[in-house]
């Protein structure tokens, strides 16, 4: 096996910071489990699907038909929802 120069290997590190050539953010969704969900909102698994139950937050994904199935939130769901509390808040205070 060939060894790299200090040169070669600075040069695949700088690649691998290039920007990509499409935005990632309007191609691909970005999905995001129930411990970021909990992260971001600040609240437990329980609260967090209370929210679901009661409407105020979309419901997640689910990949399979059981009940076991790994469930992901689409990060702009969980965004506009924090949006909605915080324009309802500004409206509050006007």
């Amino acid at each position: 096996m060939k060894s790299l120069s200090s040169s070669e290997i600075n040069l695949r590190v700088v690649d691998a910071f290039q920007p990509l050539p499409w935005d990632p953010k309007s191609a691909v969704p970005q999905l995001i489990d129930i411990k970021d969900v909990c992260k971001i909102l600040g609240l437990k698994r329980t609260a967090v699907y209370h929210l679901v139950v009661i409407g105020q937050l979309r419901r997640p994904l689910k990949f399979g038909k059981s009940q076991r199935a790994a469930s992901r939130w689409l990060l702009s769901d969980v965004l506009h929802f924090v949006e909605t509390l915080a324009a309802a808040r500004d409206q509050r205070n006007s």
